[in-house]
């Protein structure tokens, strides 16, 4: 049985993964919420407490936003 003539077919060329028309179709990461909402109520009725890795705060129990100079950062161990 005879040998077939290797062709460019048999290797695999992924360089069309890198050229501009594909990479126009890979989604960009979406967009993070950076702004803080801070509370602008005259005398919040309630507040209380939310936490997260970074540290912990009072958020306003009428409109639900941040009480502004209430974050705390945890400190390291």
């Amino acid at each position: 049985m005879d040998k077939l003539p290797k062709d460019d077919h048999d290797s695999i060329d992924a360089t069309w993964l890198t050229e501009d028309p594909y990479l126009d179709i890979i989604p960009e990461d979406p967009p993070q919420e950076t702004e803080i909402l801070y509370c602008q109520c005259k005398k919040p009725s309630s507040v209380y407490p939310e936490s997260n890795d970074l540290g912990h705060w009072l958020k306003c129990g009428d409109c639900n936003r941040v009480i502004e100079g209430s974050f705390e950062a945890v400190k390291p161990y």
